[in-house]
């Protein structure tokens, strides 16, 4: 059991480091039935007794197709060998998808998200633990350096968010995907793929099965490695220029900024470094909103334009209308 005892030790030394887990934790653990969450869930179960932990695995079934309805019955039968309790559901991702008006994978991921939370509820659980590898987080940085983004972008997945009053942990994700799958050989735990990982009309399974096979073979052979550091770096700079903008932005108020109305005086984000002023005006827009996300590169570009001008208005996303007086940069909700 030698792949088995290395990864074991690798993830006990990682919660070392992270603090993802504690003594005597309920823990609520996402089961997809693929290889990641399985290797999590059958690790978590390896370290149960020695931490005291009390777990429950959580399977969404987003109905898209027979095999999820087969993956949702392998689950099962797995968490009653590990004797580990199940909630499980089952949604229609396309149909909320369609009245959303939201892109299928942005619905998908929401969906499952609102499940953990109602799941958590169930167990008496505050952490959810997901399977979320170094490979994962080097495809994600990739695939955003392709599309564009900025530092906040390049920290791609956070190995601990809070998610409300839950905490969103990621124990495995200083670990290899190869190292979870030679592991759960050894050990004889099945697993069952998601035919969809391999569908190449997805940018990011083309950027999984060749750009980062490509560029760890004619590159770099540890390429993944160093996303994932690039990853790491990008958190501690983001961080740093959060805590720095959160104090000019106090600066800069007008009264009590608010969800669907923040005044912010013009002279004080002009002396700002570019860097804190732009995101500035993103966590402003974001408060505006009542949201965790900033505006899209175009409208950061409009609200910046605003800050220049002596005068002028602009529509942005989330019903935010922008305007400059000869003092001031208002956002408002109607």
């Amino acid at each position: 059991m030698r792949a088995l005892r290395r990864l074991l030790n690798d993830v006990e030394r990682s919660n070392r480091r992270n603090a993802f887990l504690k003594e005597g934790d309920r823990i609520l653990v996402g089961l997809s039935g693929g290889p990641d969450s399985v290797a999590l869930l059958y690790l978590l179960v390896k370290m149960r007794e020695k931490l005291e932990l009390r777990l429950t695995a959580a399977h969404l079934d987003h109905g898209f197709s027979s095999e999820g309805r087969r993956r949702a019955f392998f689950c099962e039968k797995l968490c009653r060998a590990l004797n580990v309790p199940l909630v499980a559901e089952s949604i229609d991702a396309r149909a909320k998808a369609r009245r959303a008006g939201r892109s299928l994978e942005d619905a998908a991921r929401e969906e499952r998200y609102a499940f953990f939370r109602r799941a958590a509820r169930k167990a008496g659980a505050r952490t959810v633990a997901v399977g979320h590898t170094l490979d994962d987080q080097a495809e994600t940085v990739l695939h955003r350096i392709l599309r564009g983004t900025g530092t906040k972008g390049l920290g791609g997945i956070p190995p601990v968010r809070q998610d409300g009053n839950l905490r969103i942990v990621r124990p495995l994700i200083g670990c290899r995907k190869k190292d979870l799958e030679a592991a759960l050989r050894e050990a004889r735990v099945p697993y069952r793929r998601d035919p969809s990982n391999a569908d190449p009309a997805h940018t990011r399974n083309r950027v999984r099965a060749k750009l980062i096979p490509l560029l760890e073979c004619e590159f770099n052979p540890r390429a993944s490695e160093a996303l994932a550091a690039l990853a790491d770096a990008a958190r501690d700079t983001q961080a740093f220029l959060e805590k720095a903008t959160r104090a000019a932005l106090r600066r800069a108020a007008v009264g009590r900024p608010r969800p669907g109305r923040v005044t912010l005086r013009v002279a004080t984000l002009a002396r700002l470094d570019r860097a804190v002023r732009a995101e500035a005006l993103a966590q402003a827009f974001a408060l505006c909103a009542g949201t965790a996300y900033g505006p899209g590169a175009a409208h950061l570009e409009a609200l910046n334009a605003l800050v220049a001008a002596r005068r002028g208005q602009a529509n942005l996303p989330s019903g935010i209308t922008a305007r400059r007086t000869s003092e001031t940069l208002e956002l408002w909700i109607e």
